[in-house]
């Protein structure tokens, strides 16, 4: 940190703290308000990505509480929201035109003056100029939070007008290259899985009825419209139970001692992986508690309700050495004559993410699991005339798919870099 504030004073533009750059600095609502089912958005920390709104998945206060709530708070077009509790450091700058909305205690607002361009200033807070200055104002091992008073501190390089919009566009330039790649691979993965829905004829109930009916035999748990909606009369003969068998014996990794061993967490997984990307490598007596091993061509399918709505299912491609994995994974292990790679295919299909998740049970859709024996009574497609094809086309796919996520992310990280050298004139 002090090297960074080193280089910060060292530049040749000038050097401002963050406050005198702004008209006005606040944070949204302190207190949690009344939640509706329809009306005005309401933005938290979870809403903010870096340069973007999701508007999409907001939850909603009634017009009422929004007009009190702007009266100290309003967000407007050009003002900039930065994520301040949990995940810190996020900015991006309000887009026109936007839907009205207010915002959480976790997002702070700041609205500059004529003396910064404000996507300049967003691109400098996504920066390591501004993170690493958030990053020496938290404390302990809590929740992040970043106080209004530190964030007005924050040191900012600031150039000309005329060479903060150059550097601001091509910052710009850089994401958007960025998202479109993203966005072409992530419909390389959808046109797949649509033709795997496609030639099995994979439909479930419509989603956008009014209303459907649910025979009490059916009800095993709440009632909830997405755990029942996707359920179906079934007309498959075969079933998980004869594509796949699920391990059940789970073993002490104390067994192994201080053998290295292989650990596949289910928290280190994104959602919707492609692969298992992180392994954790470590002595088995440093694990502690019950696993399953895996071995080569195991298909690890997430069994909580979140994560299966996540889609998190991963293929064991290769093992180096004993591997273990999560017991909130379910470990399907295909018989003879079945492909792992298009069995998984056609279960990281919207229908059987939805299939899975409406025979999950549980309490609360936050403790739904799937159980084994209802994951093998699961319908399953014959797919034995087309399964080589299918694994040849999810290979192709996937490594397309990995080689463009690799080269979006490495311009884009290259440009943020270029962004910081041009400032601290390296």
């Amino acid at each position: 940190m002090t090297e960074m504030l080193t280089q910060i004073q060292n530049s040749k533009y000038n050097i401002v703290p963050l406050c005198e750059l702004l008209d006005n600095l606040t944070d949204g609502t302190h207190y949690t308000p009344t939640y509706t089912e329809q009306g005005v958005k309401f933005i938290s920390v979870t809403n903010i990505a870096e340069n973007e709104i999701d508007f999409e998945n907001t939850k909603y206060i009634s017009e009422k509480e929004h007009n009190e709530l702007v009266r100290r708070c309003k967000p407007e077009p050009n003002n900039i929201l930065l994520t301040k509790i949990g995940s810190i450091g996020r900015a991006v700058v309000i887009p026109e035109p936007c839907p009205q909305f207010s915002i959480f205690v976790s997002v702070a607002l700041l609205k500059a003056n004529e003396k910064i361009n404000p996507n300049y200033l967003c691109a400098y807070l996504n920066s390591r100029l501004a993170l690493k200055q958030f990053e020496r104002h938290l404390k302990g091992i809590g929740v992040p939070d970043l106080h209004l008073e530190n964030i007005a501190q924050t040191q900012i390089i600031v150039p000309c007008i005329e060479e903060q919009v150059k550097l601001a566009n091509c910052y710009m330039d850089a994401f958007v290259n960025r998202k479109t790649k993203l966005n072409t691979a992530n419909k390389l993965i959808a046109k797949f899985e649509r033709d795997v829905t496609l030639l099995f004829n994979l439909q479930g109930n419509e989603f956008n009825k009014l209303c459907f009916a649910v025979y009490l035999k059916d009800l095993d748990g709440v009632i909830d419209a997405k755990r029942y909606a996707s359920m179906t009369t079934y007309t498959n003969k075969f079933k998980i139970s004869d594509v796949c068998g699920i391990v059940d014996e789970k073993v002490n990794v104390s067994r192994f001692d201080k053998q290295i061993i292989d650990w596949i967490r289910i928290d280190d997984l994104p959602n919707q992986p492609l692969d298992i990307q992180e392994v954790r490598t470590q002595p088995a007596n440093e694990v502690e508690g019950t696993f399953f091993e895996v071995q080569e061509g195991d298909i690890l399918v997430a069994r909580l309700g979140p994560t299966i709505l996540n889609q998190k299912i991963v293929m064991v491609r290769t093992v180096e050495r004993t591997t273990i994995a999560s017991a909130e994974f379910l470990i399907l292990r295909c018989k003879e004559g079945y492909n792992p790679e298009a069995v998984m295919a056609v279960l990281k299909t919207a229908y059987y993410r939805d299939l899975m998740y409406s025979h999950a049970r549980g309490s609360t859709p936050s403790r739904y699991r799937l159980n084994r024996e209802d994951m093998l009574k699961l319908p399953f497609p014959d797919i034995r005339e087309h399964q080589d094809k299918i694994a040849d086309d999810a290979n192709n796919v996937r490594e397309q798919v990995k080689a463009m996520r690799i080269q979006a992310e490495q311009e884009w990280q290259a440009a943020q870099a270029q962004f910081e050298r041009e400032l601290l004139g390296e």
